[in-house]
């Protein structure tokens, strides 16, 4: 098969998952969470990976997942980066009323992406034909934000 295939076949595959995409984001963006404490977001992250038949490594960096799909070989590796955190946003339309969190940056937007390149591998199981391989990486705490909190959990 071509490049070009392959490339038809993998967006052919997410868009196949667009409704359940979309309700991904929506989730993560309603539900916001800070650095090192991902909890719910993280959860989704490794029922989405389950549900794909994926094994992954959690509680890296205490909240992060990292998950890699394999092709016939596993160099190169590709990384896909999420980031699982929120920031200190009140006047956000969707900021939790409690923690003032909100996806301001658009983070709940990376992590469906890479949850949408995760399901675009594996369903059309272009991987096989591959060289390489990609890991899918959600990782906490990357804005600067609570510092006193972040010291006390390292």
């Amino acid at each position: 098969m071509s490049l070009d295939t392959y490339k038809r076949e993998v967006c052919e595959s997410i868009d196949g998952r667009k409704e359940e995409l979309i309700s991904i984001g929506e989730k993560i963006l309603r539900n916001p969470e800070l650095g090192f404490k991902e909890e719910e977001t993280a959860k989704l992250v490794k029922t989405v990976f389950k549900k794909m038949g994926i094994k992954y490594r959690d509680k890296i960096a205490l909240m992060g997942i990292k998950a890699t799909i394999s092709g016939r070989k596993s160099s190169p590796n590709i990384a896909v980066l999420g980031e699982l955190d929120a920031v200190i946003s009140p006047n956000h339309p969707y900021a939790n009323k409690k923690t003032k969190a909100a996806h301001a940056c658009g983070h709940h937007t990376m992590v469906t992406n890479l949850l949408g390149v995760g399901f675009g591998l594996i369903d059309s199981g272009v991987m096989k034909n591959l060289d390489g391989s990609v890991t899918l990486l959600a990782v906490p705490a990357e804005e600067y934000i609570e510092i006193e909190f972040r010291k006390k959990v390292k």
